[in-house]
């Protein structure tokens, strides 16, 4: 298993629950650098677009699920497309947009 070090030096944290899909192998890409350096980029689009959300900056919040929608998506990484679906669908709830929640 790969570590990829961010700009300060401390190692990217992911959830135990990714870390043991990981471990297992479930997803279908051999875990290398590129795949672990992109579980963090999908990562760090979900916590930005819960930052935005928090603070109501919704059409940036849905741009940045979004993005980390199609990163899950690319690497059929389960649990990042539904932390993505499910951020969407809580920002569309807010704004009162059942259709596309």
């Amino acid at each position: 298993m790969f570590i990829v070090p961010t700009i300060i030096g401390t190692e990217p944290s992911c959830s135990s629950a990714r870390k043991k899909d990981v471990e297992r192998n479930r997803h279908s890409f051999p875990l290398t650098k590129i795949v672990a350096v992109l579980l963090f980029i999908e990562e760090i689009y979900n916590n930005l677009a819960l930052c935005y959300e928090s603070q109501e900056f919704y059409l940036p919040a849905i741009k940045t699920y979004k993005e980390s929608y199609a990163t899950a998506e690319k690497m059929q990484d389960k649990y990042g497309i539904l932390h993505a679906t499910r951020g969407l669908g809580n920002v569309y709830a807010i704004q009162d947009e059942e259709e596309k929640a």
